[in-house]
């Protein structure tokens, strides 16, 4: 019996070659996903952030009304591709804002607070979303003002503190008509770092606007400080006899 060695190898090499041509083909398709994949998740990499106490930006005329229950600042939750979150959370120029609160009026209302300047690739969620807040038209009073004058002034041996007097008798304050009513009082308070004082000192003096359990209100005044003139005079003083 004869075996055609000719007609034998011709198909195995035939068949090794063909199976090498798929090996490279499969190692490249792999490949090549494998690449494609990895730029795509790279480029697609999600992640968050939260960012505490963003300020409110009330969008109101200020001239006409005056608005209570904004918070001091939300928190928000931001989502997106991780390139873009870096950039938006060091730059943070972006804003939280209410909607148009002219179109509202006088009255309570129960409003939803947005983020603006933020890219389309991100979502977020802003929390508290809803606030309630109240919005009454701006009026001005006038108050006159007290001085305060800190207990730990510090003053020479044998010197006494005269009454003190100011350069403005009385300041208008403008808010919301339900929060003047609770004003008791309106403060200079006075403070100096000055040590053994002997002679008369003036002092730029902060005012403070207090209800009748001493908290401060939350309204707006015409002059933040006001100048204070402390006369300081000698109690006793050595005499021949």
């Amino acid at each position: 019996m004869k075996f055609d060695l000719e007609n034998t190898w011709k198909p195995r090499l035939a068949s090794l070659f063909i199976a090498i041509l798929l090996f490279f083909f499969v190692s490249y398709e792999n490949g090549s996903k494998f690449q494609s994949n990895n730029q795509n998740t790279t480029a697609g990499v999600l992640s968050s952030e939260v960012i505490s106490d963003i300020p409110i930006e009330v969008n109101i005329n200020t001239n006409k009304y005056y608005v209570t229950g904004i918070p001091d600042g939300v928190t928000i939750r931001l989502e997106g591709p991780q390139s873009i979150l870096f950039q938006t959370t060091a730059t943070q120029n972006f804003k939280v804002t209410t909607p148009n609160l002219n179109e509202l009026g006088v009255g309570t209302h129960q409003i939803e607070l947005e983020a603006t300047g933020l890219s389309k690739e991100l979502s977020y969620s802003i929390s508290p979303a809803e606030i309630t807040i109240t919005i009454e038209e701006r009026q001005e009073r006038e108050f006159p003002v007290e001085i305060e004058v800190s207990s730990d002034l510090d003053l020479a041996e044998g010197f006494s503190m005269g009454e003190p007097e100011t350069d403005k008798k009385t300041v208008i304050v403008t808010g919301a008509p339900s929060t003047l009513d609770q004003i008791d009082s309106v403060k200079a308070i006075v403070e100096s770092d000055l040590q053994a004082i002997s002679k008369d000192i003036t002092v730029l003096a902060n005012l403070v606007v207090l209800d009748k359990e001493g908290n401060p209100l939350n309204v707006g005044l015409d002059v933040p400080q006001v100048t204070v003139l402390i006369p300081v005079s000698e109690t006793k003083k050595s005499v021949p006899i």
